[in-house]
């Protein structure tokens, strides 16, 4: 019989802290790539295209700490007599842990703590178990949020666990119906993208699945050869399994950082395993359309295994397979308008012959893991289950559970008030949500034509770039109705977003006209850095911390800018007189370092940087750059001459507590035993 039912799941939590009330802009609207020229055409189609940086409407979670306590988090267990699936609806709806009752075994990576890092577009991420990655290239935007999650009826009246959403980015929505049939060894899910537009959708879909990384794990794909970065990270070719020597379908022996996508053969159905020395673990199947597949290593480098345990605890080792809509991570493909994406994707324990998996002849591994999976779960058997739950993506919720963003049911109320089609599904109901404090602003002025003024010393709340309401936010200002500080305010970040910077500077320079606010100031400061103008970046930031008590993100930025121009003195001025509590905070305790070696204070330099930090962006040198150069400047100011700078990182190697390099020119692999 199959249950699903919400209970609690108390971990050691290091809690996500306030959002960001400054707003993080648009970069480039493609990423800068590599060299290409060793791919095909096919290959780099879609490259890069559409995937440049983007967070806004969104807030960035940039608050949390190393610090953790017991904190007991809603869980959703969907379950069966072979099976139990644990869902953490607060993480965006991360399947947590896969349990195979029959052998007691932990399928996936099972994280032992809640511990965000700064790897997602929103930077706060967890690690672990398999996370929904919809919309934009990167960790999603509600991976460290509560989504929507409901119970809906089956095809045979069994418990579907759904979980939904709304982008704000790209406005559309997802949903996934994960459904565990009584007496199966698999769990299903469907994935659901519906794009309600009138004109195409850049689309971005990754399955992001964790599994431990031992000694004798091998991943295996019907794959020859994958995509992936060569010397001086160009894209190139690899031969699978072996690579130079090394054979990179064992995560483990890969010296640094690494990801392959792999080109899978096209007359296989998709399918990826990663299997033991007995032949036994994880493998995930799907319908045609999720094409793509992943590996990720984070390497046997300094950095990759310091970093896994920044992620977790020390001991905790994994690896990533990843399942996406296309050939590479680094791409947006073209979603038609009023279109709806569906597939199916399975996943579940596997057992397989272990001599032949572990062969050194590809073929033969490949061959073996595939016919395993194929007599587990067969082709004509998924695309079976795929049409039993085309009904149930469209049944309504039968019972909510949790409850997400508000932002979805507004703009139900925006297309309703302005007479254009509701082609959201009506199926996903966003209306028991609230939209919460600093957000229900954009509801009252869809409702009354009102952007209420408030005190500039308040943080500005929500934001919204969506051009329909760009166009509405125009319209009120010009009529008067809205002529104020906060309006030109939210204005200028709308037309920055849209890529309009003169648009975008002239309405923050008429806000701060109206009424002189820190939050103006910093952005045309920001406006000022795109343009390489660091005097009026210097003068803005400088007006922006006497306005109002200084912020530690805002000391942050001034202290930064003052740190990259060189004004010394200065920053040493400015950061004296911050209150203890802002100089300790991560970005501040770094810059106070690169003073103090300026100020040929070596030891305190080195002092400061012997600590934990909690925001270091994944494969951040910074502090390992940083320690050696406070070496290289000691020896060579003591000695009154240059020093040779491979003597000193071997004389003064970096401590693995501040070092997160995870390049193949970053840092030493370490033995396998030392893990």
């Amino acid at each position: 019989m199959t249950e699903l039912q919400l209970t609690k799941l108390t971990l050691p939590t290091a809690h996500l802290g306030s959002e960001n009330p400054f707003p993080r802009f648009m970069e480039e609207l493609d990423l800068a790539l590599t060299s290409t020229a060793k791919l095909s055409k096919e290959d780099t189609c879609y490259l890069g295209k559409n995937c440049g940086f983007r967070a806004l409407p969104h807030r960035i979670q940039d608050s949390y700490t190393r610090k953790r306590v017991p904190f007991a988090h809603d869980v959703v267990v969907l379950e069966n007599d072979i099976l139990r699936a644990t869902f953490m609806p607060s993480l965006g709806g991360k399947l947590y842990s896969l349990y195979h009752k029959p052998s007691a075994r932990e399928i996936l990576h099972r994280n032992p703590v809640y511990q965000p890092v700064n790897i997602a577009l929103r930077n706060a991420w967890t690690s672990g178990g398999i996370e929904w990655n919809c919309g934009h290239f990167g960790h999603h935007y509600y991976t460290c949020s509560t989504i929507f999650s409901a119970k809906v009826e089956g095809p045979e009246g069994e418990p579907v666990y759904r979980i939904y959403e709304w982008d704000r980015v790209k406005g559309i929505s997802w949903q996934v119906d994960f459904y565990l049939p009584e007496g199966s060894s698999e769990l299903y899910w469907r994935v659901r993208i519906v794009n309600p537009h009138d004109h195409e959708v850049p689309m971005y879909w990754w399955t992001n699945i964790a599994v431990d990384e031992r000694e004798d794990t091998r991943v295996i794909v019907p794959a020859d050869r994958a995509i992936t970065h060569g010397d001086n990270g160009e894209w190139t070719y690899s031969n699978l399994p072996r690579e130079e020597g090394i054979d990179v379908t064992r995560p483990m022996g890969i010296p640094c950082s690494r990801e392959f996508f792999y080109k899978v053969i096209q007359k296989h159905t998709p399918w990826i395993a990663a299997l033991d020395k007995t032949g036994t673990g994880f493998f995930q199947i799907s319908t045609d359309r999720l094409k793509g597949r992943k590996l990720f290593a984070w390497g046997a480098c300094t950095g990759g295994r310091r970093f896994q345990e920044y992620l977790a605890e020390p001991g905790c080792a994994y690896t990533e397979i990843q399942t996406g809509l296309c050939r590479t991570q680094d791409e947006c493909i073209p979603m038609p308008p009023k279109t709806e994406w569906t597939w199916t994707e399975a996943c579940g324990l596997l057992h397989a012959d272990a001599e032949r998996v572990q062969s050194d002849d590809w073929q033969e591994a490949r061959c073996a893991a595939e016919e395993a999976i194929l007599s587990e779960l067969s082709a004509e058997k998924i695309y079976k289950v795929d049409a039993l739950l085309a009904s149930v993506s469209e049944k309504p919720n039968s019972r909510l559970i949790t409850c997400g963003s508000g932002w979805g049911e507004l703009e139900r109320r925006r297309k309703a008030m302005s007479g254009e089609a509701d082609r959201i599904p009506a199926e996903l109901d966003f209306s028991p949500a609230r939209l919460g404090e600093g957000a229900n602003q954009w509801q009252e002025f869809l409702e009354t034509g009102v952007l209420t003024e408030p005190d500039p010393a308040d943080e500005p709340g929500a934001f919204m770039v969506q051009p329909e309401w760009r166009t509405m936010l125009e319209e009120s200002i010009k009529s008067g109705k809205n002529d104020h500080w906060f309006a030109w305010y939210h204005l200028g970040n709308m037309r920055m977003e849209a890529r309009d910077e003169d648009g975008a500077g002239d309405a923050w320079k008429t806000s701060i006209a109206r009424v002189p606010s820190m939050w103006a100031e910093r952005n045309l400061a920001v406006l000022a850095e795109r343009r390489n103008d660091q005097n009026e970046r210097l003068t803005h930031l400088k007006r922006a911390v006497e306005l109002c008590p200084v912020t530690w993100r805002l000391a942050g930025e001034y202290a930064k800018a003052l740190m990259e121009n060189k004004f010394w003195d200065d920053l040493d001025a400015f950061v004296r007189e911050l209150p203890n509590e802002i100089q300790e905070e991560d970005h501040l305790i770094i810059i106070r370092a690169r003073l103090a070696l300026e100020q040929n204070d070596y030891e305190r330099a080195k002092d400061l940087l012997l600590r934990e930090f909690a925001s270091v962006r994944e494969g951040d040198g910074t502090l390992a750059d940083l320690w050696i150069e406070i070496h290289e400047r000691e020896l060579a100011h003591k000695s009154g001459h240059a020093v040779d700078k491979g003597r000193v990182r071997e004389l003064y190697p970096v401590p693995m507590l501040i070092d997160f390099r995870i390049s193949d020119t970053a840092a030493n692999p370490v033995e396998i035993s030392d893990r």
